[in-house]
């Protein structure tokens, strides 16, 4: 059984700016797409987003501690299966509402309806 370790995060900051170099490698460990990490930042952190060249830029100066709590937050809420631990989850729509299901365990659970959520649902192929 595979766990959710994060991989380090690499932020630079360029004029007001933070930039995450290694987003791509991050989307990918975490079984997820650089807009849905990206998203999920500009909610958690406040700021607005854009992606470039397979970078997350975050408008505002945010500390590699900022990103890697956000990145816990985002893991335990929205990636690991609550009973197995494992980030091989993926979103399934039932109706309005938003399941996680683990490809381990099979286990699935309804999230909390959030701005987040909201965007996943509008994302997400049917």
């Amino acid at each position: 059984v595979q766990t959710c370790a994060l991989p380090i995060c690499f932020p630079v900051t360029i004029c007001g700016e933070t930039i995450i170099e290694n987003s791509k490698i991050i989307a990918d460990d975490l079984f997820r797409t650089i807009e849905q990490i990206a998203k999920y930042l500009q909610y958690n952190l406040n700021t607005s987003q854009s992606i470039k060249s397979n970078k997350i830029i975050l408008r505002g100066i945010f500390t590699k501690i900022d990103i890697e709590n956000s990145l816990d937050k985002l893991t335990e809420e929205y990636i690991s299966c609550p009973i197995c631990s494992i980030p091989e989850t993926y979103f399934e729509k039932e109706k309005k509402d938003l399941i996680i299901r683990c490809k381990g365990c099979g286990n699935s659970k309804k999230l909390i309806e959030s701005k987040y959520t909201k965007y996943l649902i509008g994302h997400i192929p049917p």
